[in-house]
């Protein structure tokens, strides 16, 4: 009797200003690579990227933002999504100036944003993940 393995593909979809992939725990990873500066375009492809990748079905979401990674669009478009949202998203991000504005964004809009959290880095990122 042959042994057969198996091959699993892992996933891997990188645009200009961000990396997307599926992690241990089935989590949606992605990273807005150092220094980028993301439009509204890249904000929809990174979207697109989840729904991917996810198999349209609503996974856990861990964002990192690189150092000096910019976002040139309105704050109600930067976070706008569709239909199918993460169960939760951790954001990581060390840049004071984002952390406040994703904080702002948070608590401005507490009843729609129920499991949403900013980290310092990412370990604590995913150890909350994953005790969800």
């Amino acid at each position: 009797m042959k042994n057969r393995l198996k091959k699993t593909m892992v996933a891997k979809i990188e645009t200009a200003s961000s990396c997307s992939e599926i992690i241990e725990g089935n989590i949606f990873l992605l990273q807005y690579k150092p220094g980028s500066t993301s439009k509204l375009k890249d904000l929809q492809d990174a979207y697109q990227s989840f729904l991917k990748l996810g198999k349209n079905q609503p996974i856990k979401a861990l964002i990192e933002i690189g150092k000096n990674a910019y976002f040139d669009v309105e704050l109600n478009e930067c976070i706008k999504q569709g239909k199918v949202q993460p169960l939760a998203e951790a954001i990581v991000s060390d840049s004071l100036a984002i952390r406040l504005v994703i904080d702002y964004y948070i608590h401005s809009r507490r009843n729609d944003l129920n499991h949403i959290r900013l980290f310092k880095n990412r370990t604590l990122a995913l150890e909350w993940l994953n005790s969800l």
